[in-house]
């Protein structure tokens, strides 16, 4: 009888995230035959890639709910979805999720990884922050989230990898690079999904620009921890790949000071994944009630 209600427990677990994200919550759930779809469909996607039995998970999960309710209310282009990550490990394996939960925000296909704290608050908040204002942005020839003196120093405080294009919308050699910029994007989302994309428009952001020491266009750079490198070499997608992973894929030093263990247990509630090594204790799990069933048989 206790086999019994092992099994029970453990199904109600693998079931308890999917009953948080029902349909009526407005969250998208998808699977591998439905996520590039999704990602056609909708512009502006919010996925996590989730584990059922994961304890994080299942704290984010009402929360995930109402900021998806927010956004509706407000008619937002923003969408939210989620994805078992365990059970499609294969088909996940290429965004680089290595745990649970991992929440990518896709603007056009191109994903970046959302790394604030896990409330409601502070996903709406961040998810509207990456709506685009002007025309140009809704485009998916153009889908680069444009930095300004405001946002600038926050997006880099919050990304430890991003490319920026410094650029002018009536520079030639700015419109020769857009295209080739872009599919830099989406090979990087591939291959290293962790580098975030983004471009300062130097006519309107002169002061930024000058803060930068940009005085030509385009000027591609990756911040790394905040500090700049600028690529030099050919305007071609092949060498802007190889050099952003021969730099994003170096160890990034850990910034900032130390935090005192209360505000280490907060983030810890707000902030937290699962690692995939849960998943041997459940196999464990299963065998050993296999086992026993068999014995008693």
């Amino acid at each position: 009888m206790k086999w019994i209600l092992v099994a029970i427990f453990a199904v109600s677990l693998v079931q308890s995230h999917a009953s948080e994200l029902s349909p009526e919550h407005g969250i998208l759930a998808l699977t591998p035959d439905t996520f590039e779809s999704a990602l056609q469909r909708y512009p502006f996607l919010m996925v996590e890639f989730y584990a059922p039995w994961c304890k994080h998970c299942q704290a984010l999960a009402p929360k995930y709910a109402n900021a998806a309710k927010q956004l509706a209310a407000t008619s937002s282009p923003i969408k939210l979805a989620v994805i078992d990550a365990y059970r499609y490990s294969d088909f996940v394996r290429p965004y680089g999720v290595l745990g649970y939960p991992t929440l990518r925000f896709f603007r056009h296909g191109i994903p970046t990884e959302y790394k604030g704290q896990h409330t409601e608050t502070a996903l709406v908040e961040w998810l509207l922050q990456q709506v685009p204002v002007t025309e140009s942005q809704n485009s998916p020839d153009d889908p680069f989230p444009r930095l300004t003196r405001r946002n600038f120093n926050s997006t880099l405080r919050d990304n430890p990898l991003v490319a920026v294009e410094f650029y002018s919308p009536h520079c030639p050699h700015c419109k020769t690079l857009a295209p080739i910029f872009l599919d830099v994007a989406k090979e990087l989302a591939l291959r290293n999904p962790n580098v975030s994309f983004a471009k300062v428009d130097i006519t309107k952001e002169q002061e930024l620009a000058q803060h930068q020491a940009v005085i030509n266009y385009p000027v591609i750079r990756l911040y790394r921890n905040r500090k700049p490198l600028t690529y030099e070499g050919s305007q071609d997608q092949n060498s802007i790949v190889t050099w952003l992973l021969s730099h994003a894929e170096q160890p990034i030093a850990r910034v900032g000071k130390r935090e005192p263990r209360a505000a280490l247990r907060q983030d810890e509630e707000t902030n937290s994944t699962c690692q995939r090594m849960p998943s041997i204790l459940i196999n464990l799990l299963l065998l050993v009630f296999i086992s026993a069933v068999l014995s008693q048989a």
